[in-house]
């Protein structure tokens, strides 16, 4: 996934670490070099995924496809999602 802001970005998006506890919404794009995007979507995050974000802090527990994930915060930080009361 290309490292930039395209025409086909959200402008609704927030970064995971913007998310609430409990709060969910749909991936929009991943703002990482192109192999950790990669490696990011093999754990079945990609774009238009619906995840919902379980812990925050230092660590970020989100849920996802009925997996759980662990990421850093400065990797969810890099992470953008379309929080779910957008699409009310």
């Amino acid at each position: 996934m290309p490292n930039h802001k395209g025409p086909q970005a959200c402008s609704l998006a927030v970064r995971l670490t913007e998310l609430s506890l409990g709060e969910g919404g749909v991936l929009d794009r991943i703002e990482l070099s192109p192999e950790e995007a990669k490696r990011l979507m093999r754990l079945g995050l990609s774009p238009g995924r619906r995840l919902s974000l379980l812990q925050a802090g230092d660590k970020c527990l989100i849920a996802t496809a009925g997996a759980r994930l662990a990421l850093d915060s400065a990797l969810a930080a890099k992470i953008y999602v379309v929080p779910q009361q957008e699409f009310v």
